[in-house]
């Protein structure tokens, strides 16, 4: 285990000095713990003055900042924020913002953002700032801008497209077919959220309950018959007759690029198979299994397909195997 540098251990100390906590590692603080940060955060807004030529150190500071119990410090981060020179420290100091600033607020920091260099993560904090009434209007604009002139990265773009304003709506809406691939996967994730759900279907933003998960993989679309002859061997799942089917039929489950750095799951379930609501097609003595199409080119990446599994007796829907 690494131990804490010297400069470290004397802010430890510090801390451990006036509050009685002891940590191993500075950033091992885990302010996202409120009572952790109320002790802590108010000792730490005295460090990053004693480390005028510790640039690493100051952002080790800034980090234990990017909490929402930050927001009693917010005057002392903007201090911060207008002063600081170092480009990594700017942008966790603007990710803060972006997390803690509030709508009466917004008239200073969007102020701010105007007099002073453009910092790392200017577009995360703009989409915040846009949800409030008092500047929202010119900052969409601004936003309106920016897609216009610039050649934004996937990262800055979906921060824009999570603005609620028809004119950014439309924008992304005609850049389905872009020749830049970090527009284009954006773009075609906003045009779909602007479709409606097939009659029946809900969208759900987090995964079933993973408790009752009876098999889980993830395969491409050119194996998946034969993962299904392998499943039909053991858990022999069902499809329904297509008179039966309904509106499940439409339900999907896709993979999407998260541009903060990983893969993020999207499930849309029929409303049968919601958790808690029971399955009209439960048999008693078998498994049975619904599912239906899948949208083959909802990603460039991969694609999920739910199915939700019960046992033999007609359960509250939730077991699910995902593929």
């Amino acid at each position: 285990m690494f131990e804490a540098t010297p400069i470290e251990a004397i802010i430890l100390e510090d801390v451990k000095q006036k509050t009685g906590l002891v940590f191993r590692r500075l950033g091992g603080i885990p302010t996202l713990e409120k009572a952790v940060a109320d002790a802590v955060l108010p000792i730490l807004t005295e460090w990053p003055s004693k480390l005028t030529d510790r640039d690493n150190y100051r952002g080790g500071v800034y980090h234990r900042f990017l909490t929402p119990h930050a927001y009693p410090f917010l005057d002392q981060i903007v201090s911060w924020w207008t002063s600081e020179q170092q480009e990594i420290n700017l942008g966790l100091l603007t990710q803060t913002l972006a997390l803690i600033v509030r709508c009466s607020d917004a008239e200073r920091i969007w102020k701010l953002c105007g007099e002073l260099p453009r910092r790392q993560f200017h577009y995360m904090l703009l989409s915040k700032l846009a949800t409030c009434p008092e500047v929202g209007h010119e900052v969409k604009d601004a936003l309106i801008v920016g897609l216009e002139t610039e050649k934004l990265e996937a990262g800055n773009l979906s921060y824009i497209a999570q603005v609620n304003d028809p004119r950014i709506r439309r924008w992304f809406e005609g850049q389905v077919d872009s020749p830049d691939p970090n527009i284009r996967l954006v773009a075609k994730r906003v045009a779909a959220k602007s479709k409606k759900w097939p009659k029946g279907a809900e969208y759900a933003g987090q995964p079933p309950d993973r408790s009752e998960e009876i098999f889980s993989t993830e395969v491409g679309l050119e194996d998946l018959r034969h993962l299904f002859a392998r499943l039909a061997k053991g858990i022999r799942p069902q499809s329904p007759r297509s008179d039966q089917d309904g509106p499940v039929s439409s339900f999907s489950g896709t993979q999407s690029m998260d541009p903060s750095s990983h893969l993020k799951c999207r499930w849309i379930f029929d409303r049968p198979l919601v958790p808690f609501r029971r399955h009209r097609y439960c048999r008693s003595g078998s498994h049975e299994a619904r599912t239906g199409r899948i949208d083959r080119d909802s990603s460039p990446v991969t694609t999920t397909l739910p199915l939700l599994l019960h046992g033999k007796s007609c359960a509250p829907a939730g077991r699910f195997l995902r593929v």
